[in-house]
């Protein structure tokens, strides 16, 4: 019998209200969202942005849901 793997490769993007551009430091804010998702167990492939939005290339473990990654990421 034939192996099974898992893989969710999840790419999120999400930005400040009117797009306005109220991340002063983005690179702080990618080194924060690093540091939650390693707490959460889940790894960051790629983070990135400006000033008004970020981009996340996640790999999401199969028991968590994409909903609840985003709300504990946001």
């Amino acid at each position: 019998m034939a192996n099974t793997y898992d893989i969710n490769l999840v790419h999120c993007i999400f930005g400040t209200k009117g797009r306005l551009p109220l991340i002063r430091e983005p690179e702080r804010a990618w080194k924060l969202l690093r540091a939650v998702a390693r707490n959460s167990q889940i790894e960051v492939l790629a983070v990135g942005g400006t000033a008004n939005h970020i981009h996340l290339l996640l790999k999401l473990p199969k028991t968590r849901t994409l909903s609840d990654t985003m709300r504990e990421l946001k």
